[in-house]
C-alpha cells in the first residue's frame, strides 16, 4: 500500500478534529521530507549523483511514513 492510500485511509477513520490536525501534520511532513532529501543530497552537490541521492533519501522517508501512519491509524492497538 502506498503513502496516498494509507494517508486516505487514516484520515477515514479520524474526526472532523482529526481530520484538520492530520491533514496539517501532513503538510509539515512534506516540507521535512523535501528538505532533508535536498540536504542529503548535498553530500553528492554538483555531481551526477545529486539528484539521485535526493530521490532516494525521499523515497525512504516515504515508506517510513507510510509505516507510520499504518502504525499510529490503522492498527488495532494504539502504539503508544
Amino acid at each position: 500500500m502506498g503513502l496516498n492510500t494509507v494517508y486516505k485511509a487514516a484520515l477515514a477513520t479520524r474526526s472532523e478534529k482529526g481530520v484538520a490536525a492530520l491533514r496539517e501534520a501532513q503538510r509539515a511532513w512534506i516540507t521535512y521530507r523535501d528538505a532533508a532529501a535536498e540536504a542529503y543530497g548535498t553530500g553528492e552537490e554538483g555531481d551526477s549523483l545529486e539528484a539521485l541521492m535526493v530521490l532516494r533519501c525521499s523515497e525512504a522517508l516515504t515508506k517510513d511514513r507510510t509505516a507510520e501512519l499504518k502504525k499510529l491509524y490503522l492498527s488495532d492497538h494504539y502504539p503508544y
